[in-house]
Formats: structure tokens, C-alpha cells, sequence
């Protein structure tokens, strides 16, 4: 299959997901799963706003969760019957696998690393210069 045709394979598994209640919705609700050791793979909107996607990364990445942005805020909402969706969470290992493999097969979607989003400085920080 081409990486076209995996898109809706990926839509229908997170319409699947959610009617079996295994997605978490929303930054609290992706917090709280998080915060519970339940999440498994966290999915952002590529229009997703940089403060989201970093508040709840680096949650993740704290957590050993994979990230990855994958269409848009619009399109999720429609997929999962709500309004504008920036992220999601999804609960359930197997349909967390799932979602990793069809979604690496997608050219569109994307890994977010920790670099990506958070890189480390070149330079260390001294202290003041030139204080006597």
C-alpha cells in the first residue's frame, strides 16, 4: 500500500479507538493519561499551536511516549466527531501500535523528536562575565 491509501486506514483505526473508548481527547484529558501511565502514543495536528504541542511533548517524552503529528486540527475532529481536535492520546497498546506503523508509512506524518522541540543549547551558561 501506498502511503496514500494507508490515510484512511488510519482514520478509520482512531474512529475505532474511540467508539472502544481507548483515546484521551483534549490536554486534560491527555495530562491525566499521561499522569496515570496509560498513554501509549500521543498524536498532534500539524496546526496544533507550538505551546500545545510542547506542554504536552515534553509530558511525554518525560513518560518514554512516542509523538507524532499527523493531519490537521479539523480533519481530527471530523475523524472523531467533535470540533477542532489538536491532539489525542491513545490508550490501548494494540491500537497504539497500529497507529505507530500505518502512521510511519504515511509521508505526511511525522516523528517529533525531543530535539526537535526542545534543543539543547550549543554554548554552556557561565557565570557572570568579568565579575571580580
Amino acid at each position: 500500500m501506498s502511503g496514500s491509501d494507508l490515510v484512511p486506514k488510519a482514520e478509520a483505526l482512531l474512529g475505532f479507538a474511540r467508539r472502544a473508548g481507548r483515546l484521551a481527547i483534549g490536554s486534560s484529558a491527555i495530562e491525566a493519561s499521561l499522569r496515570k501511565r496509560r498513554c501509549r502514543l500521543l498524536i498532534f495536528a500539524q496546526d496544533a499551536s507550538r505551546w500545545t504541542v510542547r506542554h504536552l511533548a515534553s509530558q511525554a517524552f518525560r513518560a518514554g511516549v512516542p509523538v507524532v503529528a499527523f493531519s490537521t486540527r479539523n480533519r481530527l475532529g471530523q475523524i472523531l466527531g467533535r470540533g477542532l481536535v489538536a491532539a489525542i492520546g491513545v490508550d490501548d497498546p494494540q491500537f497504539a501500535a497500529s497507529l505507530r506503523d500505518t502512521l510511519a508509512s504515511i509521508p505526511d506524518a511525522r516523528r517529533i523528536s525531543e530535539e526537535e522541540l526542545f534543543p539543547r543549547s550549543r554554548k554552556p551558561r557561565r557565570g557572570r562575565q568579568g565579575a571580580k
